[in-house]
């Protein structure tokens, strides 16, 4: 049996913090959050712990997402600014976990 790949591993322990801190936090109920990078492992990941604290949650990706109930779901390209100026006044807390998934794409 092969090990996992060490990047999966640190994946898994980064969500693993995070899910604790969201669910020691209480004051996530009723606030509008938004998630770039939501299609990802660790934006999906996020969106499933905030939906048992009772938020909104509008996850954004440049890929289309199967649909989530209750969860506003918006493909759009986060390097637009008029994509920032329609929701950045709609959202309490904004989690930016979008970015290249390619290194050749990011090098460029």
């Amino acid at each position: 049996m092969t090990s996992p790949p060490s990047d999966r591993i640190n994946y898994h322990r980064i969500i693993i913090k995070l899910i604790n801190k969201i669910n020691n936090h209480s004051n996530f109920k009723d606030k509008t959050i938004l998630i770039t990078g939501a299609s990802g492992y660790i934006g999906s990941s996020l969106t499933h712990a905030l939906l048992k604290k009772k938020c909104n949650i509008i996850r954004v990706s440049r890929m289309d997402m199967p649909i989530i109930e209750g969860v506003r779901s918006i493909k759009a390209d986060i390097c637009n600014l008029n994509f920032w100026l329609e929701f950045i006044g709609q959202v309490d807390l904004v989690f930016h976990l979008a970015g290249n998934t390619s290194i050749s794409e990011a090098e460029n």
